[in-house]
Formats: structure tokens, sequence, C-alpha cells
């Protein structure tokens, strides 16, 4: 991915995907501590592989119409 960093962090017990535009200096087993940008996330539902944003719109249109 050229100078991306793909990370896999664990919350408790799920497991987060992401993505780091930055140099990330990180071992494996080493606790980070992150800060989240809510307008740079992009959520997809595990099992359908749908952005969460899309699903949410497509209900909404569903209930209306």
């Amino acid at each position: 991915m050229g100078s991306e960093t793909q990370v896999t962090l664990r919350l408790e017990n799920q497991h987060i995907f992401g993505i780091f535009r930055e140099r990330v200096q990180a071992r494996p087993g080493q606790f980070l501590r992150i800060g989240i940008e809510t307008n740079c996330v992009h959520l997809f539902d595990a099992f359908t592989g749908e952005r969460v944003e899309d699903q949410l719109a497509q209900n909404l249109a569903e209930s209306v119409g």
C-alpha cells in the first residue's frame, strides 16, 4: 500500500483494522494509544461487507417509502 501502514488492534474482544498514513513505530503485542478522527472513519458490516452508512441510508429509505 505504499506509504500506509495497516494495523490490527484489539479492543477488549473486538478486532479493529486501521490504516495509518503516518509512520507507525510499533511492534507486535505492543500497546498503542490512538485517537480517532471520526470524520475519516468508514465502518463496514463484518457479515455483508457493506458500509454501515449505506445500510443505514437504505433502511431509512425503505422505512419512509
